[in-house]
Order: C-alpha cells, then structure tokens, then sequence
C-alpha cells in the first residue's frame, strides 16, 4: 500500500515539473518570437532625434542592443530612445520637446495625464484616445506606466 502511494507521489512530482518545464520554455519562446518579430520588420520608421546615427530599422536597434520603445500612431511608426525608469510620459515630453512627436492632453491632480491629441489622432464624438503596450490593452496612465526595452506602443481611438 505505501509503495503505491509513494508511485502516485513521484508520478504526480514528475508531471508538476513536466508541466512547470513546458510552461517556462513557451514564456521563453514568446520572447524569443517577439524578438524575432522586430528584428525581421524591414518597414523603415523615424527614428528620434535623439539618436540619428541609428539606422531606422527596428532591426538594427535590437542587434545592437540600443534601448528604445517603438510607437505606432494612426499606423505610423516611430521609434523613441528608452531612458531607463522614464515614464511614457517623459518619454513623449521628451520627444514632444525635439520635434519628433506632438502630443496634447489634460494633467488630472492624483490621476495623471490624458492624452487627448497624438500625432493626428483627435479623441472626438465620444471616443477617446487609448493604448496598448505588445498589443495588449492597458489600464495604467502614461504618467505611471514606465516602458520595458522594445515595448510597442500603439495609440488607438476607442
């Protein structure tokens, strides 16, 4: 009887670390896919003045290993420098302040600011100016959310 459920125990150990193995490697993969995405990407993007002597492939900036974050605006791309714990925020100030990118919006006490215009995206009849950070919809304000190396940010109208 003990030998038995002693059986059950490593099997079920063996199935746990199966499980956990599988787990891990499809988190790496999706890292590593998302890598490869960018580093394929042959659409030229502005790059910021902050750094003209990249090249304006995205690809070229992930070999290298230079910090940045690409925006995606109306279906334009932009590539902005990444400063290490920067706010999107500063960042776009930043950008804003040498010409790469224009931007408006509301700063709300305690809350943060709102984007209202980007690029030539205008929040209009009731829909509002939103984004997304690796495709996926955020709740965090651009004055609390601090980007990650190669974060893709895509502005939308919602």
């Amino acid at each position: 009887m003990k030998k038995k459920l002693y059986k059950k125990y490593i099997i079920g150990l063996g199935v746990f670390i199966f499980i956990t193995a599988l787990v891990f490697i499809a988190s790496i993969s999706e890292e590593s896919t998302r890598e490869d995405e960018f580093q394929n990407t042959q659409q030229p993007v502005k790059t910021s003045s902050l750094d003209n002597n990249l090249s304006k492939d995205i690809a070229v900036n992930t070999s290298k290993g230079n910090s940045s974050i690409f925006l995606i605006i109306n279906g334009v791309e932009m590539r902005i420098p990444l400063i290490e714990g920067e706010t999107l925020y500063d960042l776009l100030k930043l950008a804003k302040k040498n010409g790469d990118i224009n931007f408006n919006g509301k700063d709300y006490q305690g809350l943060g600011f709102f984007v209202t215009d980007i690029g030539d995206l205008h929040q209009k009849d009731g829909k509002y100016l939103m984004y997304y950070v690796n495709q996926k919809e955020t709740s965090t304000g651009i004055s609390n959310y601090v980007p990650k190396n190669n974060d893709l940010i895509e502005w939308k109208l919602k």
